[in-house]
């Protein structure tokens, strides 16, 4: 097994490239925890064609840019400047300092359209991911399973019973992993554990979560937010497989408002000024961002959730835009508003203008 340790439908949808979510993702079918009810799965296939227009798109206008006559593409060179801080010159030619961030930002638009391409070269074991909806696929236990699926047995006891993870001793031709994972399981046990540990049937994982993050609900689950708080995905590359699991709030409106960017698009406020980006933004944009944690990780390193919300992702500096899951979403979307949408529309502030 692979230790994870957590600190923070059977259809087909096709996008136009002639990848679907079976071909992308493992999928749970139904009614097996973790799996995607048709009204869930039919946004999902929407979400993917979105997903995969912007992306296009990104990477087409990011061909476009020429570093020493920025001004011949404007409508690129103005979402640049705002979302990543790209600097100018007054010869109207890139700042040479920030050739880092469009290599960066060109290589995580690559990255997405190679995924979405099905060539999953970063993934872990270079496999496909799982993609699940809601939290159930995990189970809190403290019961022993193998990277088989298989329950482990403690030959301690007579007669043998399944290994409990608190209790177990690993014996010594056990996988090298297993007794670190144990130690932790261990820790504060009985009165006060300190971890806790949630098992995938179908990774075949276990994710191992701080006492203080434990799962909260009933059942517990990873998309049950604290009071005042709303979970709408995760991503996760610390197991056997990566999974990306998609919380029921990010099919409704306390995410994005509109369903699809064609919905978006024809909204009245996408046609006024004075409008924020967010009230016109589609749901898929949460399947970008997720799409981007999975396919250059999770670490902060990599790609930390710095802002989530136009304003914040407008507030940050380039470094830690270039970073950041979120300014690429918007990045993607405002470049394709400000191309296709009404009334020539200008996006790249977070508000519409003339």
């Amino acid at each position: 097994m692979k230790l994870s340790t957590f600190f923070v439908i059977p259809a087909l949808f096709w996008a136009s490239n002639g990848q679907n979510l079976n071909q992308l993702f493992n999928l749970v079918p139904t009614p097996g925890g973790g799996s995607c009810n048709s009204a869930q799965s039919t946004a999902l296939g929407n979400w993917l064609t979105d997903t995969l227009t912007l992306v296009n798109a990104a990477v087409a206008d990011m061909g476009t840019f020429d570093v020493n006559d920025v001004n011949a593409t404007p409508r690129l060179t103005k979402n640049l400047m705002s979302w990543f801080k790209v600097r100018v010159t007054k010869s109207g030619a890139m700042n040479a300092g920030d050739a880092g961030k469009i290599t960066t930002i060109t290589n995580t638009f690559e990255a997405l359209s190679d995924f979405l391409a099905g060539r999953n070269t970063l993934l872990t074991g270079k496999k496909k991911p799982w993609l699940f909806c809601d939290g159930d696929w995990q189970v809190e236990t403290d019961l022993l399973y193998d990277e088989t699926g298989k329950a482990t047995q403690d030959l301690s006891v007579n007669p043998p019973v399944q290994a409990n993870m608190r209790t177990y001793a690993a014996p010594p031709n056990a996988p090298a992993d297993l007794a670190p994972m144990l130690d932790l399981m261990r820790q504060g046990w009985p009165a006060n554990p300190s971890y806790y540990a949630y098992w995938s049937s179908d990774v075949h994982d276990y994710m191992l979560v701080p006492s203080a993050k434990r799962h909260t609900g009933n059942p517990r689950s990873i998309c049950n937010a604290p009071t005042g708080q709303i979970y709408f995905a995760f991503t996760i590359d610390s197991m056997l497989l990566d999974t990306v699991t998609i919380c029921s709030d990010s099919f409704t409106a306390l995410s994005e408002p509109f369903e699809t960017i064609q919905q978006s698009m024809t909204a009245p406020a996408a046609a006024n000024i004075g409008t924020y980006l967010n009230n016109v933004s589609p749901r898929g944009l949460t399947l970008l961002h997720e799409l981007i944690h999975l396919t250059l990780g999770t670490d902060e390193t990599k790609t930390g959730d710095s802002g989530t919300k136009p304003t914040e992702c407008l507030g940050l500096t380039g470094a830690k835009a270039v970073k950041n899951p979120d300014s690429y979403a918007f990045f993607a979307w405002s470049l394709y508003l400000e191309a296709h949408g009404a009334n020539n529309r200008k996006w790249h502030t977070g508000l519409s203008q003339a």
